[in-house]
């Protein structure tokens, strides 16, 4: 990155742009600015340091330039008259560097120093939003092999100028285990580094101390570093403290973040979640230009990142949490059910396929909320359907022993908010069933989908396109246990019910069509599998965006029609 800015300044050429390193405080934009300077005070003959803080601090410092130019308007009385002279020196002269260090606001830019100068100006700042100002570069935060260097060589485990490879092992280990914790956040290793080497613990004891104390350290800063004396935890709440006086509304937003997955945090789940985000957020999330502006204050601080790309917020876990450190219990507590509820909103049915897109999306919020129902034991249906849903996420991921987990939870929730076995939803029962059916455990699977059906049959105003959906599970179920007539007849039935409920041009008579070809190929009946396969596959084709995978299962089934009526010895590469 200095190398970066370098080239951008031009060295101390005249007329070069004006260049701001941006970030999240903390994450050493100050010292970057610092080690320019250093490493290239060569290019220029005089660099100039400024506090942009606040209005009042910057000017001052403006003013205060004037004794070390040397400017004879140094002993003027108002402080105008010195400011406006150090802006006729920068306007005159050039190969000058001017560093304007935490500027908050920039349009301090355009009323404190000339339009048009000569030298170079490098900012440090924490808006996202630079405009024409100036040309923004990111700095972001370090890697686990970054952090855990300077973790060591902060602790004075290895030497300034070692590798991490120069570390042991274990220590590198350890080490890295610590910037992982940390989110990599430059200000958080050096605090852990100064803990380490003051009190002489080791890292194994800094973790288990991070783990079990985490507000603590966070708010500890060492007794010798003065160049960023604020500690990680006084260096967010002086941010969140400036937001929550203007918009109670983007502290809250923060808030319901702090509890999600940090990374990769959908905007559609704010929006879809918003009536369950309580009173201060939800009109805020529930409109698009307020959401907006409540991002632009947070991009303010770089307390959020936003995609656009993909419509994706994130933060970073330090934020997180010091966020959740400062509330109060019931505090905490009203959040976590809040985020329990908005995200059983936001989370589509897992078993739709056309939703699947965003159910993946959801997904990693949804096991962070299993977190938050453990451990706040709480019990809602909201919760319920949570488990349940997530549950059968991982039963399509094949993480069958998670999934009975989280199914098993499900079922005890039901039971405590007034359920018994026979009152088991058909949803349930289903993904059960589906559960036993894909580890090939059909004992415990075919008592499950029969219940399913009885109960439907039962019902007059059951939904047919669910029906027909139970007696094409049947029907899978059959054709694995080898009851072929009996797959037939629950195949046909589901396909006569879809014909009626929703047409041939529908992905669940496509996959009805290719299970009857299954059925005919085990039956030796070739010519019938070709052509429900074939029926299949030209229906498929027709429907838009054919994305399932089945489509290549389906041509897999014509070949192996093929396959069984060619003779060994023939090739059948001609696919």
């Amino acid at each position: 990155m200095i190398a970066q800015l370098h080239e951008s300044l031009g060295s101390g050429k005249v007329a070069s742009q004006t260049q701001a390193i941006s970030g999240l405080g903390g994450i050493g934009k100050t010292q970057v600015a610092v080690e320019y300077a250093h490493r290239y005070h060569n290019a220029y003959q005089v660099i100039l340091w400024v506090r942009g803080d606040t209005r009042e601090k910057m000017l001052s410092d403006i003013a205060a330039l004037s004794f070390v130019l040397n400017l004879k308007e140094q002993y003027e009385q108002e402080q105008h008259r010195m400011i406006e002279a150090v802006r006729n020196w920068l306007r005159r002269n050039a190969h000058w560097l001017l560093i304007i260090d935490n500027i908050e606001d920039l349009t301090l830019m355009r009323t404190s120093l000339p339009s048009a100068v000569r030298g170079s100006i490098l900012l440090t700042t924490r808006t996202q939003t630079t405009g024409n100002i100036a040309h923004r570069v990111d700095l972001e935060k370090m890697t686990l092999e970054e952090g855990a260097l300077l973790l060591l060589r902060r602790t004075k485990m290895v030497g300034q100028d070692a590798c991490l490879q120069d570390a042991s092992p274990l220590d590198s280990q350890r080490a890295k285990a610590i910037a992982e914790a940390l989110d990599g956040l430059p200000l958080a290793l050096d605090q852990a580094g100064a803990y380490i080497e003051e009190s002489g613990c080791s890292l194994a004891d800094y973790l288990r101390l991070y783990q079990a104390g985490r507000m603590r350290l966070l708010n500890r800063r060492g007794s010798f570093d003065t160049d960023h004396p604020a500690s990680v935890t006084a260096t967010f709440v002086h941010s969140f403290e400036k937001i929550e006086k203007s918009s109670p509304a983007t502290v809250e937003l923060l808030h319901f973040c702090a509890f999600l997955h940090p990374d990769a945090i959908p905007e559609e789940v704010i929006v879809r979640g918003a009536a369950e985000l309580g009173p201060v957020l939800q009109p805020v999330a529930s409109d698009p230009f307020a959401l907006d502006a409540a991002i632009v204050t947070l991009r303010r601080f770089s307390l959020m990142r936003r995609e656009p790309e993909t419509n994706m917020l994130s933060l970073h876990r330090l934020v997180q949490a010091v966020l959740q450190d400062r509330m109060c219990e019931q505090t905490r507590q009203t959040w976590a059910e809040r985020t329990v509820r908005a995200i059983n909103l936001a989370l589509p049915d897992v078993n739709n396929y056309s939703m699947w897109q965003r159910c993946q999306q959801c997904m990693p919020h949804a096991q962070r909320c299993v977190d938050l129902i453990e451990e706040w034991k709480m019990v809602s249906p909201e919760a319920e359907r949570l488990l349940e849903q997530t549950g059968v996420y991982l039963r399509i991921q094949a993480e069958y022993k998670q999934a009975s987990v989280l199914f098993q939870r499900a079922s005890e929730m039901r039971t405590l908010l007034g359920g018994v076995e026979q009152a088991e939803p058909v949803s349930s029962l289903i993904n059960r069933f589906w559960y036993y059916y894909y580890q090939g455990e059909y004992a415990q699977a075919e008592p499950l989908i029969r219940k399913v059906l009885v109960r439907l049959q039962q019902t007059s105003e059951a939904d047919q396109q669910y029906v027909a959906s139970c007696l094409a599970a049947f029907a899978y179920l059959s054709y694995q246990q080898g009851k072929y007539s009996r797959a037939e007849e629950y195949f046909l039935q589901a396909l006569t019910i879809y014909e009626k409920q929703v047409g041939l041009q529908h992905f669940s008579v496509v996959c009805t069509f290719s299970g009857l070809g299954n059925v005919y190929l085990a039956l030796a009946k070739y010519d019938r599998a070709e052509g429900f396969f074939w029926d299949a596959l030209n229906i498929w084709q027709q429907m838009p965006e054919p994305q399932h995978p089945s489509k290549c299962l389906i041509l897999l089934e014509v070949e192996a029609v093929r396959a069984s009526r060619t003779p060994v010895t023939e090739s059948i590469s001609d696919s």
